[in-house]
């Protein structure tokens, strides 16, 4: 399983954890978040936010 948090890419007021099976749903999870909570209008994920916040993926 693997885990992101928005507070560990810097929404320090959001608890919110995205969680998937694969990288591919974990960022499809993300983007939907982002969308429906953030309000941000461009909630795709690039390759360069995959880039910069991969590190931040936790695996268990």
């Amino acid at each position: 399983m693997l885990s992101l948090t928005c507070r560990d890419i810097g929404m320090v007021d959001c608890e919110f954890v995205a969680t998937g099976n694969t990288e591919e749903e974990l960022w499809k999870k993300g983007s939907e978040h982002i969308l429906r909570i953030h309000g941000t209008e461009d909630a795709d994920i690039t390759p360069q936010f995959k880039q910069k916040y991969s590190q931040y993926i936790k695996y268990s």
